[in-house]
């Protein structure tokens, strides 16, 4: 969770910012920045539900591919795919924050539940706040948002392989 916050948290306060600077509307970027919130919301509800029907490591694998490939679609396609963009990036935060918990408590003691969430929730907070800066240094370096838009993708293939082995390092530890 540490490395999705670092890989894409910065960008909802980039989110405008960066479709202003592809040559988009203020007003037109502030709604599809909205549409992220909306995305968020239904992702908590649906994560949620679907956490209790399938592996929930594989709905985190599935929002980090989601989120790299919305941000290598506004990279390579520019603002035109915005809201693809900002429907993924949602997506991600909402299944973040639900997953957070869900994993920590199937995964971890209930003795040791409050010390493992508090650590991981401090973590990915640290995280969050350091986004922000890595993706505007990395824009400002770079004279533009793609460069910040790859690194997010590629930045995201750590926590997805992570994800994916999550499973099978449970069933291992359960039955030792």
């Amino acid at each position: 969770f540490t490395t999705m916050a670092l890989a894409f948290a910065g960008l909802l306060s980039h989110f405008v910012p960066l479709l202003s600077e592809a040559g988009m509307p203020l007003e037109r970027a502030g709604a599809f920045a909205g549409m992220i919130g909306l995305s968020v919301i239904v992702t908590r509800v649906v994560v949620g539900w679907l956490a209790d029907q399938i592996e929930p490591a594989w709905l985190g694998a599935a929002s980090c591919v989601a989120c790299a490939a919305g941000c290598l679609a506004l990279a390579f396609g520019g603002p035109a795919l915005a809201p693809v963009a900002a429907v993924a990036l949602g997506a991600a935060m909402g299944a973040e924050a639900d997953l957070l918990g869900i994993l920590t408590a199937r995964n971890f003691p209930i003795a040791a539940y409050s010390r493992a969430y508090a650590l991981q929730y401090a973590a990915f907070g640290v995280a969050g706040g350091l986004s922000p800066v890595w993706i505007g240094y990395l824009a400002d370096q770079t004279g533009g948002y793609n460069a910040a838009l790859i690194a997010t993708a590629v930045g995201l293939l750590v926590p997805i392989a992570l994800f994916c082995t999550l499973p099978g390092m449970i069933r291992r530890n359960r039955q030792a």
